[in-house]
């Protein structure tokens, strides 16, 4: 999922909405790189969906965390929430990458 522009109190719930409808997948890339401003309500509801998806058994990386928006996320748990610390890139081809080597691994599992 990409996120451009804001990610404010007023959009947080209908976000949240979309990634709980999220079916069928073992590995989701949370793309930040676009995030222009997120509000603290944004970046709990961002940290609900990173432990909702890995509660499911999906895999959340998140790429793009702009050094703006760190402190908020590191403050509000986001980043804790991951499963792995390995799992926030700066490069959409090292989290593709990283993607395809866990749905390797859980087809080569299967």
């Amino acid at each position: 999922m990409r996120f451009d522009g804001p990610l404010l109190f007023a959009a947080a719930d209908r976000v949240f909405e979309q990634m709980r409808a999220v079916r069928g997948v073992s590995v989701v890339i949370l793309r930040m790189s676009q995030l222009e401003v997120v509000d603290a309500t944004g970046a709990r509801i961002l940290g609900d969906i990173v432990q909702l998806l890995e509660r499911r058994g999906v895999t959340v990386l998140i790429k793009g965390v702009q050094p703006r928006h760190e402190g908020l996320f590191r403050t509000v748990g986001v980043l804790a929430s991951l499963r792995h610390h390995r799992h926030l890139f700066t490069s959409l081809p090292d989290a593709i990458a990283h993607a395809r080597s866990h749905v390797r691994r859980e087809a080569a599992s299967a």
